[in-house]
């Protein structure tokens, strides 16, 4: 078994080449054809929708976004700071 910071190579731990998989017949029949960009950007719209409605947003800055469900934000210490986040967006948007 390899150990952490030991070179593996994938294609012998896997049985197939990574780099291929978008462009192989079993990606296409598994999975159809890959997404375009926008309809990636209409998913990630709709899953940071559901993600703020139900404060599971740790942190979002350009196109990137920590996502926790409240158990492990509990654990860090910061639920109390996602639900005024999102209290303070619905209370921001009533009043405009």
């Amino acid at each position: 078994m390899a150990k952490r910071g030991d070179r593996v190579d994938p294609v012998e731990t896997l049985g197939f080449d990574p780099g291929t998989i978008l462009a192989s017949d079993g990606y296409k029949a598994k999975y159809g054809k890959a997404p375009t960009d926008a309809m990636a950007e209409a998913a990630w719209d709709q899953i940071m929708k559901i993600a703020k409605a139900n404060a599971l947003i740790v942190q979002a800055y350009g196109g990137v976004a920590t996502l926790a469900v409240p158990s492990e934000q509990r654990k860090a210490g910061i639920r109390e700071q996602t639900l005024r986040m999102e209290l303070f967006e619905l209370e921001g948007r009533q009043t405009k």
